[in-house]
């Protein structure tokens, strides 16, 4: 993951999830903006991860 983020090919999003847990992620494309699916998807699993987190 550290070579996709040197090269520019993924991105770190300032996602802050307050439990321990392996790394992971969610990869969108670069130069295409999520349609509004796949934006709800990302939403819920933020919201996921927030109500472990609580």
């Amino acid at each position: 993951m550290k070579d996709y983020l040197a090269h520019g090919l993924v991105k770190t999003l300032p996602v802050q999830i307050d439990i321990p847990m392996a790394p992971f992620g969610m990869l969108t494309r670069k130069d295409q903006e999520a349609s509004q699916e796949q934006q709800n998807f990302m939403d819920l699993l933020r919201a996921q991860a927030r109500r472990l987190a609580a």
